[in-house]
């Protein structure tokens, strides 16, 4: 999970309040009842779709560049996640501060787990909210823990050690250490091996500060903090 720069200000048309068009006052509409009945309705995809339409999709997927809020994994399918289910905080079903972009496994695993604390603060981070990177720790065979306990309830509750994900980044290191380890070959002098060397390490660095669409971004940015340092001195000798 990485810190989501989401500007509140800017709400997609459908959901603007007041109504601007056609498609926002249909929506609104549909606001104002489940409130006055206080609830949102079940296997209703006619109220469903109203969070999402075509213009909230695509501002979602510009501001996540196309990656889960939690794993940070790209995927073809994904889903408009309610920070706060929507089931139980019903009056948020169309907020725009309240909407997320998560791949199936993650919204599947979220589900309505939503617990609060004792000053009823949610338990979940909100990534658009606070910066989670500094509370995760990673080993090199991408394995993700946290001693924070909100974060470890978020990891925990979207499942965010699924051997898939822990297989996918440790192969971002894995294949990094394998190309560092090409460029030791005989014949090669110090100086062409150096120059080698740094310039895979200022790749990966770009890669993971200056490439957002990239995948496990905390992961990569956790690298390079922690083991990159270690893993020119192996190979540099």
């Amino acid at each position: 999970m990485i810190k989501i720069e989401k500007d509140l200000t800017q709400v997609p048309a459908s959901l603007q309040v007041p109504p601007m068009n056609r498609s926002a006052i249909a929506t609104h509409k549909i606001r104002e009842r489940i409130i006055r009945q206080s609830r949102y309705p079940k296997n209703s995809s006619a109220v469903d779709k109203r969070y999402k339409m075509e213009d909230i999709k695509d501002a979602l997927f510009k501001i996540y560049n196309g990656k889960c809020a939690f794993c940070e994994q790209r995927v073809e399918r994904w889903h408009v996640e309610h920070f706060r289910p929507k089931s139980e905080y019903y009056w948020l079903a169309f907020s725009w501060d309240n909407l997320l972009y998560a791949c199936p496994d993650c919204n599947g695993s979220k589900s309505n787990h939503f617990h609060l604390d004792k000053e009823k603060n949610p338990l979940f981070i909100n990534p658009e909210m606070e910066d989670p990177s500094p509370l995760i720790t990673f080993q090199k065979d991408g394995l993700v823990s946290s001693a924070d306990a909100r974060m470890k309830y978020t990891l925990e509750k979207c499942s965010v050690y699924r051997k898939y994900l822990n297989d996918n980044r440790k192969k971002i290191w894995d294949d990094f250490l394998n190309d560092l380890e090409s460029e030791v070959v005989d014949g090669k002098s110090k100086h062409e091996i150096q120059a080698g060397v740094m310039a895979l390490v200022n790749k990966f660095r770009r890669d993971a500060e200056q490439r957002p669409r990239n995948e496990f971004l905390a992961f990569r940015r956790y690298a390079v903090k922690n083991f990159l340092a270690e893993a020119i001195r192996e190979i540099l000798g």
